[in-house]
């Protein structure tokens, strides 16, 4: 082999070499930057979750209270503390 034939099968070798380097590491940062998308979308539903749960941890808190209650005994079922007088309007 010619000693230029042996250069130019180096330099196609390289070539090929840089081509594909190249072709992975942008590859590689597409798959990258969509994962990074998917985190970014499952904080963020994370983050709405979170805000559900503390809403929801508020009202058992409130639902067991027995401000909440008398409340529900008072309105929905009609209840009255005894000695109390239960007055209704007629003209509703």
């Amino acid at each position: 082999m010619k000693a230029g034939k042996k250069t130019r099968l180096i330099f196609i070798a390289l070539a090929l070499f840089i081509v594909y380097f190249t072709v992975t590491f942008i590859e590689q940062q597409n798959m990258i930057n969509a994962k990074s998308k998917q985190i970014e979308t499952i904080n963020q539903k994370i983050a709405e979750e979170q805000k559900i749960n503390e809403e929801l941890n508020k009202n058992i808190e409130i639902i067991g209270s027995d401000e909440y209650i008398e409340k529900v005994a008072r309105e929905r079922l009609g209840m009255v503390k005894s000695g109390e007088k239960l007055f209704i309007d007629t003209n509703k």
